[in-house]
């Protein structure tokens, strides 16, 4: 069986699961696909430039290898919204699974998000949707791997058979925490609190620290101490500093994957307070495979399909958030089928 991946990018949230798949298939068959090299504000956020040591085959589109597996490999896994290439693809009776995220993501003015829904006005985005629906129902091979509770929700908006949607997500590397599920908090009285990413209105980072303001200030009943942790930068980081003051809070610029990993190893709590603009959040999987507990907003993927409801607060929510770091915790570590070997086994079966 050949397998090709076909994405925007090099991922590290697409590669191990690549890696896993190739594997299993053999990697002389499987071939990883990407448009563009990854853009220089990913790698300001840390991500690795793994052209060199990517261990799967990987081929440019533009190249001639590329485009041969595209049209025959017998399974495409495509992130790119190519339905003229799907179109041929089923008129050879090929298997193309479409993942995505979900088609109608809020739309943004400011603070103020409108229902995706809205899209639906734009002309372009109607065409793009009866070319995607015309493949989806008429090629009996057709897979639609919704990242996150959302994007499924989205297919089913638009007509998509609930037999053709799969429940997915992003893979990353597996975490080196001993007994990540067994882990507690620390018990020396302190909560060490951590968040890490771009500093942008949609993480609502804001969030997190009205929440400690109200711990530290008893007006949320702890017996416990706390400090925060937030790693990372962007247009939201004078603001968050201006509403820090006062508070055990530390800075840090963006740091490499490796050691954002090291820096989860010695914190608790991790808080991912994202709004509706947030598709997954890879970073709640490397938290969660560090061992760590993770409380999130109930709005983004990874905390809707990885988060048991009862670590969940409404965006904004800070009193919420605050009760909730205030309870004791154990961590669970990360769903077998979230990682990438588990995910791995679940393509290759389908």
């Amino acid at each position: 069986m050949r397998v090709a991946f076909y994405l925007n990018s090099i991922s590290p949230h697409q590669l191990p699961l690549a890696r896993e798949v190739a594997a299993i298939v053999g990697h002389g068959n499987m071939l990883y696909v990407y448009t563009a090299d990854i853009s220089e504000g990913r790698l300001k956020c840390g991500w690795a430039n793994v052209k060199d040591n990517a261990d799967v085959r990987l081929a440019h589109v533009d190249d001639a290898e590329a485009g041969d597996w595209l049209e025959s490999a017998d399974v495409v896994y495509s992130g790119m919204r190519d339905f003229a290439l799907f179109s041929r693809r089923q008129s050879k009776g090929l298997k193309t699974f479409y993942v995505s995220e979900r088609w109608f993501k809020p739309i943004s003015f400011g603070r103020i998000l409108l229902p995706g829904w809205f899209r639906c006005f734009s002309p372009r985005f109607m065409r793009l949707m009866v070319m995607f629906l015309r493949w989806q129902r008429s090629d009996p091979c057709a897979k639609c791997l919704a990242i996150g509770p959302n994007a499924e929700k989205d297919f089913r908006f638009m007509g998509v058979a609930v037999g053709k949607i799969v429940p997915w997500g992003y893979y990353v590397d597996q975490g080196k925490a001993q007994d990540s599920k067994l882990r507690r908090l620390s018990r020396n009285g302190e909560r060490k609190i951590l968040w890490v990413g771009r500093m942008v209105a949609l993480k609502r980072v804001d969030t997190i620290i009205d929440a400690l303001r109200l711990l530290v200030e008893k007006k949320v009943g702890s017996h416990m101490t706390y400090s925060l942790t937030l790693v990372g930068d962007g247009p939201e980081r004078s603001r968050l500093k201006r509403m820090s003051t006062g508070l055990p809070i530390s800075f840090y610029p963006f740091q490499p994957v490796e050691v954002v990993r090291g820096i989860m190893r010695n914190h608790d709590i991790f808080v991912f307070p994202s709004n509706g603009l947030e598709g997954w959040g890879a970073v709640v999987n490397e938290a969660l495979s560090e061992g760590m507990v993770v409380l999130g907003s109930a709005a983004s993927g990874a905390n809707l399909a990885l988060l048991p409801h009862d670590r969940l607060f409404r965006v904004g929510d800070a009193r919420h958030l605050a009760e909730l770091l205030a309870l004791e915790w154990t961590a669970d570590g990360l769903d077998e089928k979230y990682t990438p070997k588990g995910a791995a086994k679940r393509l290759v079966l389908m």
